[in-house]
């Protein structure tokens, strides 16, 4: 075995041109697949960091994802495959502590819901159960992160925060963990009720999710099944609260913070990184084939000695290892380096992609592939060379000559493998830059362009629960007026949330057309806003029919606009203007004077739903968002704008931004996504491309006697090429259809990663295969075409 690793080494060193290609190339393509497995391991594989993960599950709703503290606590008293359940929600307070004055991602938790989760403490306590949840305690639990960014120490005596301006005692530090248990990008967890803004006692407050942990034994099926029957009973007792297609969904909590639509994507940028591992394969094999034909006289020479088969074949095995071994090592490092650059790059959230490393999981699926990729080399070139031609392959040497018809036929076919696999790569990208370019350019109902927003609350500095509703009326008023001021500002609004924002509010809702479902959860109740005069013409938001929304509507007269598909769900087929229609927002009837087109409420990804808008006046929220049309770049008056909203007493601003930077990081995955896909489609392109015509150039090198024989017998130059490409085309067909089949198939697996491409799904089908074929073909006809050039008596004088 020693001597056959020396021979190979020797042989190898002999040819070092050609060993530092395939090495180099073999490194990339290990270095960029054991890249990808390292982050896939850390984000998806790798357990939760909390006692018995495959317990935990995720517990959310359908239609609705979220649902009301006391149906969770019904689905807890009414199942018995839950040892605890816990709810969560996110809150976004303003937090002040020894850390610096800021915005804060906080959770609001149950009380049992760092013992349900497993989570530890490194420092403290738990929260103190009261058996009451609506009681807030002013106690503050802090990441093992946020504690250092306070100051840290072993003691929290007189350790206290502030959030939106209520002090909180510190209790806990938790451990250092790297993510999990949704409190990635959290600093701070308080008891539920600490946001007013959400109800532990009101059933019909769907503001939160849950997650359970299983008792021993129990699956996930019968969890499931003990949640539809519970859910069933709680519809029976609660008739006018849960629709009849409302319904608990349990999941594992690890996939649920994944993600399904990340975990799939991390699923498939592997399978990509292996198909490029396999066209780089497939242009090495080709390399060995044509090396191997020049060693025929050697292996010939070392069989007449009395070398066996396997004698050959254990030495093409050990310089096919050795190749595979450098190419590792190298990729290895390049690995390594795509890690690092991932991790620091942050430019798409994935839980817990800092703890992707070299670990021994990734070193295992190093070594695998690395066995794999040398049986792979070896397999082919082991077939042509170890054939029983010992008197031919003696007499020929290393001439060339016109191979055999198996190792013209193993060409073709690699040929075509490169082609199929190339294709379904590239037409993926295809669909991923097609899907960013349709999201971002859909018709949003609204002109983003020059759009900047600022998110406040009009709350004093010191908080008062009890709002005085005139006095936020009147602070809203003197701050709209006051950038109304600022030079470059066209129009200037505000609503309780901004498009795109995703929090929308609901209340019961019905039409003069069906009153009789005032009183009955449904599942087309619209979403709320609340907006000020003039906000229409800010957003630049189409006004189909009546009138916008004036001083005089001031909270006396219920009035409200209603958006087309809010029109065309309770009114289809005629003008909504006159009807009215009852809000719980309002607790009254209100009559509808005025129809706008649809906006996507909650993300570009999702639809427009039904909207409801009412006047801010009818009673003022004190988070109101002001949008503000620009003259020119938002970007150049947005420090402006932050100046002089941070210089007002009297609200609190959170954020400044413009619509494009927030539509940029809505996408920010995807085009993330689109970039990773759009770089692995030029690598197969690239590969496929140079593969191909390395070898279809090297068939045709192979001929040149056959086709100096043919011009010789009287043939023509122009027939010659013609006879090549329709002998390749055939293959090159092969390979372009099998890989049409080969994309259709994953488009179908990865369509929940496109946005709407159906329509783009055959041009690009299209455009991969032209990029495919075009060169495929030019591989044929150019080396031919020179070929054909050649002087017969030159060409067979020469063999």
């Amino acid at each position: 075995m020693f001597n056959t690793c020396k021979v190979a080494l020797r042989q190898l060193k002999r040819s070092a041109g050609f060993s530092f290609t395939v090495i180099l190339i073999l490194a990339i393509g290990i270095g960029v697949t054991t890249a990808m497995y390292s982050v896939l391991y850390a984000v998806v594989l790798q357990p939760l960091p909390f006692p018995e993960p495959d317990r935990l599950v995720a517990i959310s709703a359908k239609p609705w994802d979220n649902f009301s503290f006391p149906t969770l606590l019904d689905w807890q008293r009414r199942t018995h495959s839950f040892q605890s359940i816990a709810a969560y929600a996110g809150w976004s307070p303003r937090i002040e502590s020894t850390a610096g004055v800021g915005h804060a991602e906080a959770t609001l938790v149950s009380k049992n819901f760092l013992s349900t989760l497993g989570a530890s403490l490194s420092l403290g306590h738990d929260f103190t159960e009261t058996g009451n949840e609506a009681d807030c305690l002013d106690q503050a639990i802090v990441t093992d992160a946020y504690w250092h960014r306070m100051g840290g120490g072993n003691s929290l005596t007189g350790r206290t925060l502030q959030l939106d301006h209520k002090t909180y005692a510190v209790i806990g530090v938790l451990a250092p963990i790297e993510t999990g248990g949704n409190l990635d990008g959290s600093a701070v967890l308080t008891p539920l009720s600490c946001d007013q803004g959400k109800s532990t006692t009101d059933r019909g407050d769907s503001a939160f999710q849950g997650i359970g942990r299983l008792r021993p034994g129990v699956s996930l099926e019968k969890a499931a099944a003990e949640l539809a029957t519970a859910q069933g009973q709680m519809r029976h007792d609660f008739p006018n609260l849960y629709p009849d297609a409302y319904t608990p969904v349990p999941m594992p909590y690890a996939d649920h913070e994944v993600g399904t639509g990340t975990r799939s994507a991390l699923f498939a940028t592997l399978a990509a990184c292996g198909t490029l591992l396999l066209i780089a394969c497939a242009n090495i094999t080709n390399l060995l084939l044509a090396r191997n034909t020049r060693r025929r006289a050697e292996f010939a020479v070392r069989a007449t000695l009395g070398a066996r088969p396997r004698h050959l074949l254990g030495q093409l095995l050990a310089e096919n290892c050795t190749l595979a071994t450098a190419g590792a090592l190298l990729g290895m490092f390049f690995s390594d380096l795509l890690v690092r650059a991932a991790q620091d790059a942050k430019v798409v959230h994935l839980p817990r992609l800092g703890q992707a490393s070299l670990n021994f999981p990734a070193l295992a699926f190093v070594a695998a592939v690395t066995m794999l990729v040398a049986i792979l080399l070896t397999i082919l070139p082991a077939m042509r060379s170890l054939r029983p031609a010992l008197l031919v392959d003696l007499s020929n040497g290393s001439a060339r000559t016109s191979g055999s018809k198996g190792l013209r036929r193993a060409g073709r076919l690699l040929v075509a493998s490169q082609l199929a696999l190339a294709l379904a790569v590239v037409a993926s990208a295809g669909w991923m830059v097609s899907s960013v370019f349709i999201l971002l350019h859909q018709p949003l109902g609204f002109d983003p362009n020059h759009l900047l927003f600022a998110s406040t609350d009009l709350r004093s500095p010191v908080r008062d629960p009890n709002s005085n509703p005139a006095r936020t009326l009147a602070v809203l008023n003197e701050t709209l007026a006051s950038l109304r001021a600022v030079p470059g500002i066209e129009a200037v609004a505000a609503a309780n949330d901004k498009p795109l924002g995703g929090r929308v509010n609901q209340y019961d809702f019905c039409s003069d057309l069906h009153p009789e479902v005032c009183n009955q959860p449904h599942l087309k109740t619209p979403d709320v806003f609340q907006v000020t005069p003039g906000y229409f013409q800010t957003m630049s938001q189409l006004l189909y029919r009546g009138r916008d929304f004036n001083t005089a509507d001031d909270g006396r007269n219920h009035v409200v606009i209603v958006n087309r598909a809010l029109a065309n769900q309770e009114w289809p087929g005629e003008s909504p203007i006159g009807h009215r229609i009852f809000t719980g927002e309002l607790k009254s009837w209100a009559t509808v004077v005025g129809e706008v087109d649809d906006v996507h409420s909650y993300s570009l990804e999702r639809a427009p739903r039904p909207n409801l808008y009412l006047p801010e006046a009818d009673g003022p929220d004190v988070h109101m968002t002001l949008m503000m049309r620009t003259g020119g770049d938002p970007a150049a008056i947005q420090e402006t704008i932050r100046s002089l909203l941070h210089t007002n007493s009297q609200i609190t601003t959170n954020y400044v931004q413009s619509i494009p930077e927030m539509m940029a990081h809505q996408v920010a995955l995807r085009r993330f996504s689109m970039q990773i896909a759009l770089a692995f489609g030029t690598l197969a392109l690239v590969l496929a491309v140079f593969g191909t015509y390395g070898l279809l150039a090297y068939e045709v090198s192979l001929r040149e006697r056959e086709m100096g024989i043919r011009l010789a017998l009287g043939s023509t130059r122009a027939a010659i090429v013609s006879l090549l490409l329709r002998q390749e085309s055939r293959w090159i067909a092969g390979g372009i259809l099998s890989g049409l089949l080969t994309a259709s198939m994953v488009g179908f697996v990865l369509r929940a990663q496109f946005f709407h491409t159906g329509a783009t799904s055959v041009p690009v089908l299209i455009t991969s295969s032209l990029l495919l074929a075009v060169p495929a073909l030019l591989a044929v006809a150019v080396p031919g075409r020179r070929a054909s050039l050649l002087e017969p008596s030159i060409t067979l004088r020469r063999e």
